[in-house]
């Protein structure tokens, strides 16, 4: 008897983490994990802090932004809200990509045509005036120190000039 009960109590364990569906491995929790498992992290700039998240769906970088749980809002492939920040004026969000090892390019397609490829990064970079030319994400979400996604990533940038 007293060798059955270790034995049932394992049985139970095992049936309960089966009838959980306990994930058979982690979630990447930062941009260089996500991009390694070929997903695209989406990284996020606003004026004074960065965002960002794991996207699985990527066929195009709207696709993706929803993916990684950030909202977007707008018409006609033109967002005007972004994680929850909202433009006004001739501020906007430049879309830029990236590969792992490359460096930022600014997209030539909007992010409903833009199909990102598997292991890249999409980026969102507020730009404060449509009139001037955009400027690159000032952060790279691969380099280190990462933020991890379930942290919620929300950080303050370096003050611009360093």
């Amino acid at each position: 008897m007293a060798k059955t009960l270790p034995t049932l109590a394992t049985g139970v364990i095992v049936a309960l983490a089966i009838g959980l569906g306990l994930p058979a491995h982690a979630e990447p929790v930062t941009p260089a994990d996500c991009v390694a498992q070929g997903k695209v992290w989406v990284h996020v700039q606003h004026e004074d802090s960065t965002n960002g998240g794991c996207a699985s769906d990527f066929a195009t970088a709207a696709d993706a932004t929803r993916s990684a749980g950030i909202a977007l809002e707008g018409s006609n492939g033109f967002f005007t809200t972004v994680d929850g920040h909202t433009t006004s004026g001739n501020q906007w969000y430049a879309l830029w990509t990236k590969s792992s090892d490359g460096d930022w390019v600014l997209a030539q397609q909007g992010a409903d045509v833009l199909a990102p490829a598997a292991g890249s990064v999409v980026a969102w970079s507020f730009e404060p005036d449509w009139n001037v030319q955009a400027v690159a994400p000032r952060t790279d979400p691969l380099a280190s120190p990462q933020p991890t996604a379930s942290a919620g990533i929300t950080a303050g940038l370096p003050p611009t000039g360093v």
